[in-house]
């Protein structure tokens, strides 16, 4: 299995998940116009894409929704996400907890804590390794700390650092939305989660959603490789995603 991120943040969010014939698109946050040249900087086109997961109804995990709709590439989401989006046709459901297999992938649906309607965020298996995808998520639940153990890789949110966003120009009720229980994960929440997940095996840590005005890139490397010093650190950023990671 091999994955890579096409690019991370508020202006848009999607990673793309490989074994064998199988490719999937986790979140299609870019119009179709930048996913369509994101993947083909990667040797790959929109069409060979097997299957779309969404994790929630905000415009930068949806933009691109439109294009595997029309091509009637099979995409999945919770019922909550499908009824904010006014259910979009031919929607596949995915509940939490549920495992759905796509090709030689088998992805689980696993609940967070975000300001939307029935959030979820994915582990995805191929039957040897095992990569966890968790951003936009406001606090680190019991179900997160399962899913995320013995995980060859960590995709993780990284949004905010605290003095930065303290010290920052936003309104004080953005403030508090970002760091309430229903926000985004800060550097030092992703540590933890890191840490309380730790393991004796190297681990790849992918660093995602960071946030342009309140972080950057040496801080969030300071903060992971002190949560796991074994860990490759990758950092997912904005404009150009990761290259591929081999698990």
């Amino acid at each position: 299995m091999r994955f890579c991120s096409l690019g991370s943040g508020s202006r848009g969010n999607a990673h793309i998940v490989e074994k064998g014939n199988t490719t999937l698109l986790i979140e299609c946050g870019f119009s179709h116009r930048t996913l369509k040249k994101r993947l083909l900087e990667r040797y790959l086109s929109p069409l060979e894409i097997n299957a779309v997961f969404i994790s929630h109804e905000h415009s930068d995990h949806v933009a691109g929704l439109k294009f595997f709709i029309e091509h009637n590439i099979p995409y999945y989401m919770s019922a909550g996400t499908a009824r904010a989006l006014a259910h979009p046709p031919n929607w596949r459901c995915l509940a939490a907890g549920e495992q759905v297999m796509v090709g030689e992938l088998s992805i689980e649906a696993i609940p967070v804590a975000h300001d939307v309607s029935e959030p979820m965020q994915f582990i995805i298996e191929d039957g040897v390794r095992k990569l966890a995808i968790f951003t936009d998520l406001g606090h680190i639940s019991r179900n997160v700390l399962r899913a995320c153990h013995d995980a060859d890789a960590l995709m993780v949110e990284c949004n905010y650092d605290d003095e930065m966003l303290a010290r920052g120009n936003y309104p004080t009720h953005i403030k508090e939305r970002i760091a309430g229980d229903y926000g985004h994960l800060s550097n030092s929440m992703a540590s933890q989660l890191i840490a309380a997940t730790k393991r004796q095996k190297p681990r790849h840590i992918i660093a995602a959603h960071i946030s342009a005005e309140n972080n950057n890139e040496t801080l969030v490397r300071r903060a992971l490789k002190t949560a796991d010093e074994n860990a490759t650190i990758h950092i997912a950023s904005q404009s150009q995603g990761t290259d591929w990671i081999q698990l």
